[in-house]
């Protein structure tokens, strides 16, 4: 479990990471300075190489959530992997959100993320572990 809870919050650095160059390349865009973007762009290959690698490793301890009794997956939701799922799955709405900002609306992507169009971001109810868990998967 240890190992499981390192890799997640080393994956959810990265992807903090990830959130902040999406960030500055999107105020970037907005004042007209191109010339940043490259660098932008070439930090984010390297963030996304890191986040492919990580999920490789994350693969097998997923596999084995799926396969835990729900007594158990209940005691987990209340520790250390569910916070960090959750803030994943934070980053990934505000990831979700600025593209919309940038490039418009996606149906797909809002319907995928179990968000519809239109909803508020706000506070929403805390999904289900297993939810936050499938929603990563589909960020794959």
């Amino acid at each position: 479990m240890e190992t499981f809870v390192r890799l997640l919050s080393r994956h959810l650095d990265t992807f903090r990471g990830l959130e902040t160059l999406q960030a500055a390349a999107l105020k970037g865009v907005q004042n007209q300075a191109v010339e940043s973007l490259t660098d932008l762009l070439a930090k984010q290959g390297d963030v996304m190489t890191a986040i492919a690698r990580e999920k490789a490793e994350l693969k097998p301890y997923l596999d084995q959530w799926e396969s835990l009794d729900a007594g158990l997956k209940q005691e987990l939701r209340a520790g250390k992997p569910g916070e960090i799922l959750m803030a994943l799955e934070s980053i990934a709405q505000s990831i979700q959100a600025r593209h919309q900002d940038m490039f418009g609306a996606d149906d797909s992507a809002a319907s995928g993320s179990g968000q519809k169009q239109g909803q508020a971001t706000g506070s929403p109810p805390a999904p289900d572990l297993a939810q936050t868990i499938n929603i990563y998967r589909a960020l794959q």
